[in-house]
């Protein structure tokens, strides 16, 4: 267990390092320090400071109107070292997919190793789903919206990113059969409903430009947790 939190550790405040310049205007930073996360090696700082570029860049312009020049300029590095790192843009691309959704889960896994109750979890991972894409809107823009407009080419890293999320939720939801909190479910039918109603609601938010999320995601949260009947302990 010591070891589980000492890795999560590690891996959140990485997770603040790359986040950092992606908090809402009316967000302030966590309370862990990005101060931790101290790296030595030249290459992952460049690395790390083209993949938060990117990010930014492809969030505003979408994935086709963006080019390698205008990363490499706002990332403050050289052709040469982004092309070291990423072979082509589309290869940077389905990076940040892949690794974005790598931030979100680790933020769910360290909400989730925090709770004991399952019930208590399951809320947790749902809880910090929504904080998370509220609060980086950057990265929630990223993921629901550029990764899904951008063509057929990046469908088999996004769908294995939105699976690697599915499962996890998949894998509390059995948990919580094993201790008789829910009937026997098709875990992982229910567990794709839920990303794709988690999704939506948050794509309409994007869209919509406008208003708070607290009643909608509030209320999102409520149907989810009432369709698969679960059972608080007493």
């Amino acid at each position: 267990m010591c070891l589980l939190f000492a890795k999560l550790s590690i891996r959140q405040c990485a997770v603040e390092f790359l986040l950092k310049p992606f908090y809402n205007n009316d967000m302030k930073p966590t309370s862990r320090s990005v101060k931790n996360f101290n790296s030595t090696d030249k290459g992952s700082k460049t690395r790390e400071k083209i993949l938060k570029s990117a990010l930014k860049v492809f969030s505003e312009k979408g994935y086709h109107p963006t080019n390698v020049e205008e990363i490499v300029e706002k990332s403050g590095t050289s052709k040469g070292g982004f092309y070291f790192h990423f072979p082509s843009k589309k290869e940077l691309f389905n990076t940040l997919i892949d690794e974005m959704l790598g931030v979100l889960l680790t933020k769910i896994e360290i909400a989730v190793s925090e709770k004991t109750d399952i019930a208590e979890q399951i809320e947790a991972a749902l809880d910090k789903t929504f904080q998370v894409f509220t609060k980086y809107r950057s990265l929630a823009k990223f993921l629901l919206v550029e990764a899904v407009s951008s063509g057929n080419e990046f469908e088999k890293t996004r769908f294995a990113s939105y699976s690697r999320f599915a499962r996890f939720i998949q894998q509390l939801l059995e948990q919580a059969i094993t201790e008789g909190r829910i009937e026997p479910v098709d875990t992982g039918v229910v567990a794709w409903c839920w990303v794709g109603s988690i999704n939506q609601i948050l794509i309409r938010w994007l869209y919509l430009e406008e208003g708070s999320l607290e009643q909608d995601l509030k209320a999102v949260k409520g149907l989810l947790i009432k369709s698969i009947g679960l059972k608080r302990r007493v």
